[in-house]
C-alpha cells in the first residue's frame, strides 16, 4: 500500500499500522537517533498479565475496536472489504461474545469512537468525501447530530465521557486522507476549538481521539515535518506523548487514572502498542505472535482494546482483560 507523509489518514491509519510502514518519507532512522536517544520502552509479558480475547466481525476484512469501558462493553468499526475497495464500513457494539453492528441510517460510512461507562458514544457517519458527527445513546439506540463546522465537509466525532462532554476534530479533505484538521469539545451544546501549539495545520493539525471524565484530552499532531506525535492536553497545558524509541506516535484512549493508550512504529517500520502509566512512564505492549499491534482504548481496570496483524497479514480486533 502506497503511504505519504504529511497528512492524517483517518479512516486507513489503523489499517496502515498494522499493514505496512506508515508514512515512509519521514526518515525514521534519523528522527528516532536525534529525537529521542536511548533504548526502546520495556515490552510487557503480556500472556501473563492479559486474558486476550479476538474479535472479528463476520466477513469483514478488518476490525477495529476503539474502545472497552468500565462495563465491559467494546465499541468500534469494521470494513466490509479492505479501505479503498467498494463496501462500506460499519459501527459494532460487543460484549462477552456477542457482536452487534450499529450503522447511521443510510451512511455509507460508520464509524464509533470509545463507549463512556454512561452507554453514550462519539462517532461520525457519512461518505468518503463527507461526515458528519454525531452521539449515539447505546439504551435507546437512538442517534443524535452535532451541527457540522462551516468549512470543514469532514467532521469526526472521537470521544465521549460520562457527563456528555465530547471530542473531535474538524477537516478538509476526504476520509482517506485529511488535513487542516482542528480539535474541538462539544459541551452543552456548544463547540471549543483547539489546536496543539507544536502541529502544523498545512501537514494534517491536531486530532483528538478520547476524552476522560476530567476533561483530558488525548490524540495525535502532525509537526512541520509531517511526523505524528501524541499529545496529553490538560486544561490549557499540552504534553507531547513519544515513548522511547518511536519514529512516529499515535495516542488514542485515556482513562480517569490518567492512563494513555496507543501505538508507535520502531525504525523498522513495524508497530508496537504502549502504555503511558499517569507517572509517565511508558510500556510497550505486543500480543504474542502478532506481526504488528496497536492500542486504542484503556478503561479503568487496564483492560485494553486494539487490533493486531497476524503472520499471514488478516486483521483482528482485540480485547485485552487484566487477569
Amino acid at each position: 500500500m502506497k503511504t505519504q507523509t504529511g497528512k492524517t489518514f483517518k479512516l486507513a491509519i489503523a489499517a496502515a499500522a498494522l499493514l505496512t510502514p506508515m508514512l515512509a518519507g519521514a526518515q525514521p532512522h534519523k528522527i528516532w537517533r536525534s529525537a529521542h536517544g536511548g533504548e526502546p520502552a520495556a515490552a510487557t509479558p503480556a500472556s501473563s498479565q492479559y486474558r486476550f480475547v479476538t474479535i472479528d466481525a463476520p466477513g469483514a476484512s478488518g476490525t477495529g475496536p476503539t474502545g472497552v469501558n468500565n462495563p465491559g462493553h467494546v465499541s468500534g468499526w469494521y470494513f466490509d472489504t479492505f479501505f479503498g475497495d467498494a463496501g462500506n464500513t460499519h459501527g459494532f457494539l460487543w460484549q462477552n461474545g456477542a457482536f452487534q453492528t450499529v450503522d447511521y441510517p443510510g451512511a455509507l460510512v460508520t464509524l464509533l469512537g470509545p463507549v463512556s461507562d454512561s452507554g453514550l458514544i462519539m462517532g461520525e457517519y457519512g461518505t468518503e468525501t463527507i461526515q458528519h458527527a454525531a452521539t449515539y445513546n447505546t439504551h435507546d439506540a437512538t442517534w443524535t447530530n452535532l451541527p457540522d463546522i462551516p468549512g470543514y465537509p469532514m467532521n469526526f466525532g472521537q470521544g465521549i465521557n460520562n457527563s456528555g462532554v465530547g471530542s473531535g476534530e474538524a477537516c478538509t479533505g476526504n476520509i482517506f486522507v485529511s488535513s487542516n484538521c482542528v480539535g474541538w469539545t462539544w459541551d452543552r451544546g456548544a463547540y471549543s476549538f483547539f489546536t496543539d501549539p507544536e502541529g502544523d495545520p498545512t501537514q494534517g493539525g491536531t486530532s483528538p481521539e478520547a476524552i476522560n471524565n476530567a476533561g483530558q484530552l488525548v490524540g495525535y499532531f502532525l509537526d512541520a515535518s509531517g511526523v505524528p506525535h501524541g499529545f496529553l492536553k490538560n486544561g490549557d497545558s499540552f504534553t507531547t506523548i513519544d515513548p522511547p524509541g518511536a519514529s512516529f506516535t499515535l495516542a488514542y484512549g485515556i482513562n480517569d487514572r490518567g492512563d494513555i493508550v496507543g501505538f508507535y512504529f520502531d525504525p523498522t517500520g513495524t508497530s508496537h502498542g504502549f502504555v503511558r502509566g499517569s507517572d509517565g512512564q511508558f510500556t510497550t505492549f505486543d500480543v504474542p505472535g502478532a506481526s504488528g499491534t496497536a492500542l486504542f482504548g484503556i478503561d479503568d481496570r487496564g483492560d485494553l482494546a486494539g487490533g493486531y496483524r497476524d503472520q499471514a497479514g488478516n486483521l483482528h480486533g482485540l480485547v485485552a482483560f487484566k487477569k
